[in-house]
């Protein structure tokens, strides 16, 4: 009989095989890429796409809506409202989809033509790939639903399989520009667009054939629909903070530095992405239980689920950010072969606030579980706000370029704090018991497990056999610094059932 950690356990370990291949592939799928395109090329790319990304609140909150709505359904076995909540969660996306459609072909068109910063004869062909990139995001709208009940039904093959799926159509996308003698960008925005959406038609087919609930007619349900709405206004306000400050840095650098500081973020973020999405990958394996203990009101579980998972995700992102920040110069040479300017200090610093964010992700689930998510999505979007703002601020004193990650470094801690403050309030969240399990053991593993690292990296000169030797220290320090510091009792016992029984 499978149990909750077990069902965990697995599915961690499917996300995590899902990953370590995506991140082989990716990384040398950008270096292909990157060849292919070159780093003015890349750059345009990357800050055109931002300006759509600069609108994916609006997906990400749909998927936190459904994700919510769903696991509290099953959380209280309530079958029957899952269809209503699929059929009437599709009147709402269908008109973000339209919202994201006039906003794209008008203020869009009108910034990428006359405001940033790309070369005179690349504005034709940035502004079709612009096109692609707003067409395809539509379709991710629209298929929402279908990712979202494959998460909720805790179907992590699935969604492994179809996410490794992109991951190598990417590949083979990134291949065939690079043997193109035309247009490679265009060429390279048009297949990304053509892949994106046979694999939300793969969603779409799949959700229909398994689940009933997805082959629901459109109907209204104006109660649901009205809770559903106020739900996802509060997310969307909070996600369009981070968002639109995250890529609204982006046009910053555009506008402030030269070109190639864009690239440069942008070979950054592709790392931190990777990262970022193995952070969301292990909350994505919790997830609906710790929503589902909430809505049965067993808060026990759930705040241990909160503890494990705070530290597991940490845990984990840290075995692959210190070896990439003891090696991020070696590693930038082997990956790409025109390494942009900046690229190491952006890097580092992007994985140090990866991995500070990573204690609220657990957090922001138990805000979103109970329903109270308004203060929270306040807090979100002060934070976003804050961040671009201080940013611009800081670029007309003429501060350098990396600035901008130690500002978000900041407000992501303070951010963390504050919604430990909110969750005390309303749910009598051991706030004290949480930084001193959570913060300080954390604390504690990480300087213990930097030691060997460190002491390796300053006394061998830096080459391939060297870098694995570090490599390797550095795993096995981490996950002995972890068994020693950062795990309590019950945590060692939970860990050693789920492994023997997954």
């Amino acid at each position: 009989m499978k149990t909750p950690s077990t069902i965990i356990a697995k599915n961690t370990l499917i996300l995590y095989l899902r990953l370590s291949i995506s991140i082989v592939i990716n990384l040398y799928t950008t270096r292909i890429v990157m060849h292919a395109l070159d780093i003015d090329g890349y750059g345009v790319y990357a800050v055109v796409s931002s300006v759509v990304m600069m609108w994916e609140f609006f997906n990400s909150a749909l998927l936190n809506l459904y994700q919510r709505f769903i696991n509290v359904a099953i959380g209280k076995n309530q079958n029957e409202r899952l269809a209503d909540i699929i059929a009437s969660g599709r009147i709402l996306q269908y008109g973000i989809a339209l919202i994201v459609a006039l906003l794209a072909e008008t203020v869009g068109v009108w910034y990428v033509r006359n405001h940033l910063n790309i070369p005179p004869e690349m504005i034709a062909t940035a502004t079709w790939v612009y096109q692609f990139i707003v067409v395809g995001f539509i379709v991710t709208i629209i298929s929402t639903p279908y990712q979202a009940i494959v998460l909720s039904r805790e179907r992590m093959n699935v969604f492994a399989a179809l996410s490794l799926a992109d991951v190598v159509l990417r590949l083979g996308i990134a291949l065939v520009v690079g043997v193109f003698g035309g247009n490679r960008l265009l060429l390279y925005a048009g297949l990304l667009f053509a892949a994106t959406v046979l694999i939300r038609f793969a969603y779409r087919t799949y959700c229909r054939r398994h689940f009933d609930e997805c082959r629901s007619p459109l109907r209204w349900n104006k109660a649901l629909l009205q809770e559903m709405m106020r739900f996802s206004g509060w997310m969307m306000l909070g996600i369009a903070g981070d968002r639109i400050s995250t890529h609204g840095v982006t046009q910053a650098i555009n506008i402030f530095f030269v070109l190639a500081a864009t690239s440069a973020r942008a070979t950054a973020q592709q790392i931190c992405a990777v990262l970022q999405n193995f952070a969301s990958n292990i909350i994505l394996a919790v997830q609906p239980q710790i929503i589902q203990s909430c809505s049965s009101k067993d808060y026990g579980y759930m705040y241990k689920l909160v503890f494990l998972s705070s530290k597991a995700c940490f845990v984990c992102l840290f075995l692959f950010a210190l070896p990439l920040c003891l090696q991020t110069d070696y590693v930038l040479q082997l990956w790409l072969e025109r390494v942009p300017e900046q690229a190491a200090v952006f890097t580092r610093l992007g994985l140090m606030e990866i991995l500070s964010g990573s204690l609220c992700l657990s957090l922001t689930v138990v805000s979103q579980a109970s329903g109270n998510i308004r203060y929270f999505q306040m807090i979100q979007a002060v934070r976003g706000g804050l961040f671009l703002l201080l940013t611009v601020l800081f670029y007309r004193l003429g501060f350098p370029a990396y600035t901008a990650y130690l500002i978000e470094l900041a407000l992501t801690l303070l951010t963390c704090l504050a919604m430990l403050i909110e969750l005390n309030r309303r749910m009598q969240f051991p706030v004290r018991q949480y930084l001193i399990e959570v913060g300080g053991r954390l604390t504690a593993m990480a300087l213990l497990a930097c030691i060997l690292p460190l002491l390796w990296r300053m006394l061998m000169p830096v080459n391939l056999v060297n870098a694995l030797i570090s490599g390797v220290i550095c795993c096995l320090s981490i996950a002995l610094a972890a068994w020693l510091t950062a795990l309590n009792r019950f945590e060692k016992q939970y860990l050693k059932k789920s492994c023997t029984f997954a």
